[in-house]
């Protein structure tokens, strides 16, 4: 297709057109968003994309609007398609329809700006969005609140929006919005760690271990206000009898666990559970011994793991950790101890990517920015 053919096809998507010829080029332009090619002309002619986010507004034909939201989210999984959105302004347009409680497209809504979001210009131009002088009228908090209400939308459930708050929270400018102790919006998210929704579970678990990295709200995410620790500790822990006085050294909420629970089956979202205990203060590292190594060296059978967890409970419920000695990031592991932690990380599958995709749009594998 040369590009006044393409000028031509664009003409018959303005709202000045016969809506027998926008229909019938709107189905044309889905079908090129299907395959590689399709996607490659659309990239040579953003007009294009223009006109599906103006057709994606104009909720008074239903069917245009569906097809045109469809096109948007399939473009918008293709890299290159997804930084023209992000020149198009189309963010800041999205958001304000996604909050209309009547919108029957906002979760084709939420998982395009999961997709626009894994990019960092597209995180950025949300973030922008987002914050009170970025002249729109959505904030994170507006979000949040929908994310959290039930029946906000007989139209929508807003899953993605998990994976969206995932991706842009990788900038400090976000996480710190997140972490507004007036607006408290963490304790809000808290129970989504045990969502059945494994979009949910995921992109919030992806934030709270991005929130980890200000190290300067670890006190508050610690302390009784907010109380994280039980939240990221419960996924990883298993039904193993603990003895008391163990059981008497955990939070309440992972005392006495009933038989059939079961751990975090998603490795990659045990990965990030990990990264964030690890990440957010010595203060877990007793729990973090108990609920997870402890309960390991149970599970993996091999004495060459069994003996590397038990030794490493030794070091993790030892005395204050020496200056230096807080950030397992920075801290020399022996090379013996670190060849068995790469075995138990190979036993349990654990791979470095996040883990959640749907319709086209990804949960970013990228963390936070510290």
């Amino acid at each position: 297709m040369i590009m006044a053919e393409l000028d031509e096809l664009c003409e018959f998507l303005s709202p000045s057109a016969r809506l027998d010829l926008r229909s019938s080029a709107l189905d044309y332009v889905l079908g090129l968003t299907g395959s590689s090619e399709g996607l490659a002309l659309l990239g040579k002619h953003t007009r294009l994309l223009q006109r599906l986010l103006e057709l994606a507004g104009d909720s008074s034909q239903p069917v245009l609007c569906r097809d045109s939201h469809l096109a948007l989210l399939n473009a918008s999984a293709d890299a290159e398609l997804a930084e023209s959105l992000v020149r198009l302004d189309a963010a800041p347009r999205l958001l304000e329809r996604l909050v209309d409680s009547k919108w029957k497209e906002a979760d084709k809504i939420c998982m395009t700006l999961s997709n626009l979001t894994r990019g960092e210009s597209g995180s950025s131009a949300v973030s922008r969005a987002l914050a009170e002088s970025g002249g729109c009228s959505v904030s994170l908090y507006n979000l949040v609140d929908i994310f959290g209400r039930v029946g906000y939308s007989k139209h929508a459930n807003y899953d993605y929006l998990a994976t969206v708050f995932s991706n842009i929270s990788r900038l400090g400018l976000v996480r710190k919005m997140f972490l507004n102790r007036d607006k408290c919006i963490v304790p809000r998210l808290l129970h989504y760690t045990q969502s059945s929704s494994l979009t949910r579970r995921g992109g919030i678990i992806g934030l709270l271990r991005n929130l980890c990295f200000q190290v300067e709200s670890h006190e508050w995410l610690l302390g009784e206000e907010v109380d994280i620790l039980p939240s990221l500790l419960l996924p990883l822990a298993g039904p193993e009898e603990l003895s008391e006085d163990e059981a008497e050294r955990l939070p309440i909420d992972l005392q006495y666990l009933p038989n059939d629970k079961t751990r975090e089956e998603d490795p990659d979202i045990r990965k990030m559970l990990l990264e964030a205990l690890t990440k957010a203060s010595s203060k877990i590292f007793l729990y973090l011994a108990y609920v997870t190594i402890l309960s390991m060296s149970e599970v993996y059978k091999d004495e060459g793991v069994r003996r590397c967890c038990l030794e490493l409970i030794s070091i993790l419920i030892g005395e204050e950790p020496e200056p230096g000695m807080r950030d397992l990031d920075k801290v020399a592991i022996p090379s013996e101890m670190s060849r068995q932690l790469d075995r138990l990380g190979e036993t349990g599958g654990a791979v470095d990517s996040v883990a959640s995709q749907s319709g086209g749009s990804l949960v970013s594998s990228e963390v936070a920015k510290s």
